[in-house]
């Protein structure tokens, strides 16, 4: 089997059954996958590095382990508990990670190297959610409260560890549009001070598109607003008073894409051109021009920047950068090179391990955390960075429970975090307090600095390339190379400095010259991740992925990376199955049903008569035709004819309601029951007519109920009267769960 995009060809192999991939070729690489037992046990990336992977008798993973087929790296061991729940991971330099469950199998604490000042606890409200967070590494503890939806609206945090008490320390409301479950706004108090974000939606007597945001306020005052053409393409975003507008590629005279032609900025016009897979090959500001060539792996091999006069030639080996060459700039013919810059791979187990840049040594731990570089030493705890020394300088960072860097003191100056959940809401270094302000998508588009707000400038990559007034005046430029390194500032260098959001709006520390990416640094100097990823992507997928290091696949024009783990080519693949298979097919489903009602239930039931009276409750998981959800309990009673007895059954019902939620509240039932010993079991079975009245619609439901289980011989017939309930916190929609599922995907 093969696919082909554009000029990539891309070959896969099965088994003989066509249901396990053997091996991914493409562009003279091939990964090969082994099996046992329908478990994949190794991928040969290339004849170069191997993955080995252990489980236990129920298919867990327990162990990972990187190496040359011979020789072994473990990068980390598992072990669960009986209920198959994850209870210990240990990495393979010492440190782990406890896990610990209620008899709910519902997470209640997670412990770092058996240290009780590093662990989070976590505690639930009667209805199923957490409701309370405790941190031990800041101390602090969160407090969550829901809405009759199950919706957060409040979350309190407070000083200390204890249950209750304890000084506030921030809080996040969140306010939602009635009758949907759209975000409207959102009130953040903090160390920061207070600020309040809201989103307008689309109005449709507008032309609008009601579920797409319009405007984001901040502080009362709307800071960006959007404008979109009939396809839902971006065609101009507003930010503070100047407009950044959007022009897109066509392909023929009938066919668009959503590759971005231009962007016109205060800073400047910024024009792309495409190859036949939306590689950007230029991109000019009017002045100066920029173009980039690949090779068969979609890797750059090539970037001719005419504003920094050179031009840049890349060199790889299995998704690792070897060589860099720098030359005068030109598009033709390269002359003689004046710069040139190696990288050495020279461990003999992790064969992806820099060991050597231009001459300078690097050494690592044992699961690829470099410890150290030249005369830096650097310190871990687990996957995180704790410390960077040099003798004359020292350097730490703090994280709290959710892995998040909070502080980061440098030769003993702090700079303090705050985030508003996964956003970086700003810092606070002595008396300098930076806010940052960001849209909708959690993207910041500027920062307020003593009373003052400045707004980011940004290209199609992400790229802060100006800092500017509200009125669009042009206070700083930025100008990096390929790899994001700062090449030069032009303009008011000390706002420049002070900001921190540069390369594809990357948190840049510059006492490093890294950029902290959430989960890990990555080096623009080195063109690479300074430890690996923590995910061993399994089958498939690019045949680049399984380096741990590359960033963005050694595509750094095109891909984006900023939670540092997986590039944003793979929420590209989400976005697209999502708009081209999933939705196109949900719509199809929600069509066919829309003029269908019709509601299903299931569960368990128990009833019982004696001396002329019934009684009987049950519970059970009802759905609807619009793809609502929800668990329901009823219960009734009634005059019946027949013998006493009981019974305990499961029922399935069905009724032309619209909606589970019209079955809430009375209905009145007919029907009977029987039992009789079958080869000595007391079978029992029954069945109900119901009717149910929608006093709002002024309309009346019907549905019929079965019944079958164990119960007293004998018979009885029964007119009944009962009520159903929604249990608080069980509705979800089907629908909706999509929608989540790939929303989360698009999160960084």
């Amino acid at each position: 089997m093969s696919e082909q995009i554009g000029s990539l060809l891309t070959q896969y192999t099965y088994d003989a059954n066509n249901d396990a991939l053997l091996s991914v070729s493409s562009g003279g690489v091939t990964n090969h996958y082994s099996y046992s037992n329908d478990l994949l046990q190794s991928i040969n990336v290339n004849d170069h590095l191997q993955y080995k992977f252990a489980y236990d008798h129920f298919g867990k993973t327990t162990a990972n382990y990187v190496g040359n087929g011979t020789n072994w790296r473990t990068l980390s061991t598992i072990q669960y508990n009986d209920a198959g729940l994850m209870t210990k991971q240990t990495y393979g330099n010492g440190d782990y990670i406890e896990f610990s469950y209620d008899n709910l199998d519902r997470q209640t604490q997670t412990r770092y190297n058996g240290n009780n000042s590093q662990r989070v606890t976590y505690s639930y409200g009667n209805n199923g959610s957490v409701a309370q967070i405790t941190d031990y590494y800041t101390n602090t503890n969160t407090r969550f409260v829901y809405d009759l939806a199950n919706r957060v609206v409040s979350q309190r945090e407070y000083t200390g560890t204890a249950m209750s008490g304890g000084a506030l320390r921030s809080y996040t409301d969140f306010t939602y549009a009635s009758k949907t479950n759209y975000l409207t706004g959102i009130r953040h108090y903090s160390p920061l001070g207070t600020q309040n974000i809201g989103y307008r939606y689309g109005t449709i007597s507008k032309g609008e598109m009601p579920d797409q945001i319009y405007g984001v306020t901040w502080n009362g005052a709307e800071k960006v607003s959007y404008t979109y053409d009939p396809l839902g393409r971006l065609t101009n975003r507003k930010i503070g008073s100047f407009n950044n507008a959007y022009t897109y590629e066509d392909v023929g005279s009938d066919k668009t894409t959503t590759l971005v032609k231009s962007v016109s900025t205060p800073a400047g016009t910024y024009s792309y051109t495409y190859d036949n897979i939306g590689n950007i090959l230029s991109v000019t500001d009017g002045i100066y021009t920029a173009s980039y060539e690949y090779d068969s792996l979609n890797q750059l091999v090539r970037a001719n920047d005419e504003r920094a006069g050179k031009t840049y030639t890349y060199s790889y080996s299995n998704g690792n950068i070897t060589e860099m060459k720098e030359y005068a700039y030109t598009t033709g013919e390269l002359g003689e090179a004046v710069d040139t810059q190696t990288w050495q791979y020279g461990d003999g187990v992790w064969s992806d391990l820099v060991t050597q840049f231009n001459g300078i040594a690097i050494t690592y731990d044992e699961i690829g955390n470099p410890v150290s570089v030249d005369d830096q030493e650097l310190s871990w705890r687990g996957r995180q960075l704790t410390q960077i020394t040099d003798g004359e300088n020292e350097i730490s960072y703090a994280y709290n429970g959710d892995g998040q860097r909070v502080s980061k003191t440098v030769n003993g100056e702090k700079t303090e975090y705050i985030y508003n959940g996964d956003i970086l809401a700003g810092q606070k270094t002595g008396n300098t307090v930076l806010v940052f302000m960001y849209d909708n998508n959690g993207d910041p588009f500027g920062f307020v600095y003593s009373g003052t707000e400045y707004y980011y400038v940004k290209n199609v990559q992400n790229d802060v390339t100006a800092i500017a007034s509200a009125d669009g005046t042009i206070i700083a430029n930025y100008y990096y190379d390929p790899w994001g390194r700062l090449i030069e500032i032009t303009g008011d260098s000390s706002i420049a400095s002070l900001n921190p959001i540069r390369y594809r709006s990357y948190y840049y520390d510059s006492e490093t010259e890294l950029y902290y990416l959430n989960t890990r640094y990555y080096s623009p100097k080195l063109c690479r991740f300074i430890s690996s990823d923590n995910l061993v992507i399994t089958v498939g997928g690019n045949v680049m992925g399984y380096n741990l290091f590359a960033s963005c696949f050694n595509n750094p024009i095109n891909l984006t990376d900023s939670s540092g783990n997986w590039p944003k080519w793979v929420k590209n693949a989400a976005n697209w199955l999502n708009n081209k298979i999933v939705q196109p097919v949900k719509k199809i489903v929600q069509k066919a049903f829309k003029k269908i009602n019709g509601t299903y239930s299931t569960g368990y039931n128990v009833s019982g008569t004696l001396g002329g009276f019934s009684f009987n409750a049950q519970i059970g998981v009802s759905v609807d035709t619009k793809g609502n959800v929800a668990i329901q309990y009823s219960y009734g009673g009634g005059v019946t004819g027949g013998s006493a007895g009981g019974s305990v059954s499961r029922y399935k019902s069905v009724t032309n309601a619209p909606n589970i939620y019209k079955l809430k509240g009375p209905s009145q039932q007919v029907g009977g029951s029987f039992g009789v010993p079958i080869y000595g079991v007391p079978v029992s079975a029954g069945g109900d007519l119901i009717l149910m009245r929608d006093d709002e619609l002024n309309k009346n439901y019907f549905g019929y109920s079965k019944n079958v289980g164990l119960g007293t011989p004998g018979g009885e017939m029964h007119i009944e009267w009962g009520e159903t309930q929604t249990i608080s916190g069980t509705e979800f929609n089907v629908y909706d769960l999509i929608d989540k599922f790939f929303i989360k995907i698009m999160e960084d």
